[in-house]
């Protein structure tokens, strides 16, 4: 019987740890300075969107969460249709004449929105409603 117990409490701890990993993954947010989803306007049309993670973070889910944020930007401003002109998900990012180190975890997508008609021009084109729909499905994101 106490070997049952003691068995069960540690069972508990492992399944306590383990649930604590998980919550320190950067969460769908804006970066707080702790990580999260950042955007800078490049010009009418164009934008870079980012996400910084952590190691708890994949960077397939960065990616994600990058496209995400792209999606809405875009549906806010009213554009029909996106593609990803470039993207960096590796160590070095050249950004307005500097460079920012960015961590195995972080994604950027440099953005450019469209309106009416889809365009021909790009392999891949998204349409931000369908985006958003999906991921929020995905990931369990509450609108």
């Amino acid at each position: 019987m106490k070997k049952g117990i003691q068995f069960l409490f540690a069972i508990a701890i492992l399944v306590s740890v383990a649930s604590c990993n998980n919550s320190k993954a950067v969460a769908y947010q804006k970066d707080n300075g702790s990580g999260g989803y950042t955007e800078e306007k490049v010009s009418n049309d164009t934008y870079t969107i980012g996400f910084d993670g952590n190691e708890y973070n994949k960077k397939d889910k960065t990616y994600d969460y990058a496209l995400l944020r792209a999606a809405e930007l875009g549906q806010k401003n009213g554009f029909d249709y996106f593609a990803i002109l470039s993207t960096v998900n590796d160590k070095v990012l050249e950004k307005s004449n500097s460079y920012t180190k960015l961590d195995n975890n972080d994604t950027w997508l440099k953005i450019k929105y469209f309106k009416k008609d889809r365009p021909i021009k790009y392999q891949t084109v998204y349409e931000p409603s369908v985006v958003i729909k999906d991921l929020h499905k995905k990931y369990k994101i509450k609108n």
